[in-house]
């Protein structure tokens, strides 16, 4: 299992200074990836907290930041908001983001969920069931924009006429598909690398859910909160048939309440979860 960390890329106070810090840190102390998600704006109240809304660095800009100010930690979205980009306008950005960065991006896409920030920013919110198929049209598209390949498409919600996204000097980024519902899981199955939930933290839950891939030998991602003692963050973990785990360090997504507790992880958990 690869380990990483969810970054507080959240507040109005945040700075980059202080995200680019963070995620150097927890390259060095051995955490194999950094993850941004993606709003507009955003509010806890959702986690139990207030619905003030708070600012976010944008995810993208952010990673093309900690592409030049890192070197191996892996770089993921957990996850963009398929509607707010093109999928065209989303691989040439990827693309550059992927090269910049010696081909560590980890590209995590979703169908969006929070109905607020696209009423605030005068944007329409489509139903479920056209977010998702449009999610499926973009995966498909960004599979082989970010192949290097010209790409002929016509689906239903996008057109891609014979176009072509390089450089591709490098192999193309793992695309994973976040979601929950039976149909989001479903679609993962189908046209993702791999999928993507946060914030389980039951494993026979999350069982439940996978069976929703199918037959797909699809990678698997969680969100963990990194709640409780060392062992029972390592019996949690270790019942989790995942690829990756993605640790949150506060009682909200996205926070660091105390940066010593990476360090503590990296010491106490790290070496009992890996391989």
């Amino acid at each position: 299992m690869k380990v990483g960390v969810a970054l507080p890329h959240y507040g109005n106070d945040v700075t980059v200074d202080r995200v680019v810090e963070i995620a150097q840190e927890c390259e060095r102390l051995g955490f194999d990836s950094v993850w941004v998600s993606d709003h507009i704006v955003f509010d806890l109240a959702k986690y139990g907290g207030s619905d003030a809304l708070i600012g976010c660095l944008d995810p993208l800009t952010l990673l093309a930041v900690l592409a030049r100010e890192t070197m191996s930690v892996r770089l993921g979205t957990m996850v963009l908001c398929n509607e707010f980009r093109h999928p065209v306008t989303l691989a040439k950005q990827a693309a550059a983001i992927h090269l910049a960065s010696g081909g560590r991006l980890e590209l995590g896409i979703g169908a969006g969920w929070y109905e607020r920030e696209f009423r605030m920013a005068g944007m329409t919110f489509p139903p479920a069931g056209v977010r998702l198929a449009k999610l499926e049209e973009a995966v498909v598209i960004l599979k082989g924009l970010l192949g290097g390949e010209p790409l002929y498409f016509h689906g239903t919600h996008y057109h891609v006429d014979d176009i072509v996204v390089r450089p591709s000097s490098v192999e193309r980024p793992t695309i994973w598909v976040g979601g929950k519902g039976d149909r989001a899981v479903a679609l993962a199955g189908r046209v993702g690398d791999g999928w993507n939930a946060a914030w389980f933290q039951d494993a026979g839950e999350y069982a439940e859910r996978a069976t929703h891939l199918g037959t797909s030998r699809v990678r698997r991602s969680i969100g963990q909160y990194a709640r409780g003692s060392a062992q029972e963050m390592v019996d949690r973990l270790t019942s989790f048939a995942v690829d990756h785990a993605v640790m949150c360090f506060s009682e909200v997504p996205f926070g660091l309440d105390d940066p010593s507790d990476l360090t503590r992880f990296a010491q106490d958990v790290l070496p009992y979860v890996r391989g």
